[in-house]
């Protein structure tokens, strides 16, 4: 956008520096603190491999649609991810790797087939966000005979 006059540059300066610059700065510094509690968390505290760290970051930051933006939110999911991986004694990649097959597989054997990518993400949601524990999500799939999200969710309640 070309500015007309001295007059609208220094109004635009103005608003730049008063509401957008100082929005930005309060937003870095949240979610600078927020990352450095999560590396701590699972660092420090559950002991996961440098890799374990990264790949939960990097599933939050490519999921978030399009923005690539963190939130809130997705801090509180990955929060709620290392709890759970640290739960389950996950500690390097290939730990992951082989926790996501062994609930994948036994949810398969239950019901089928293979499952969809929509319902792996709602696995996912309910364990990390809704922080349901894999074995009450495969007892009501077993329960059941079959793969209900809607069911699922109930779990939350």
């Amino acid at each position: 956008m070309k500015m007309r006059n001295n007059k609208e540059k220094l109004l635009y300066e103005y608003i730049k520096r008063t509401f957008i610059e100082e929005q930005i700065k309060k937003d870095y510094e949240e979610k600078t603190k927020n990352a450095k509690q999560i590396i701590r968390l699972c660092k420090e505290e559950y002991g996961f491999d440098d890799e374990v760290v990264i790949k939960i970051f990097k599933r939050i930051y490519y999921s978030t649609e399009r923005q690539k933006r963190l939130n809130r939110y997705q801090f509180d999911f990955m929060k709620g991810m290392a709890e759970a991986w640290n739960r389950n004694n996950i500690r390097t990649k290939e730990d992951v790797t082989e926790y996501y097959k062994k609930l994948e597989d036994e949810i398969v054997n239950i019901i089928g087939r293979d499952l969809t990518t929509y319902e792996k993400i709602e696995i996912e949601d309910l364990l990390y966000k809704y922080k349901i524990k894999e074995r009450e999500i495969v007892e009501k799939i077993k329960e059941k005979g079959e793969l209900d999200i809607n069911e699922l969710r109930m779990l939350e309640n």
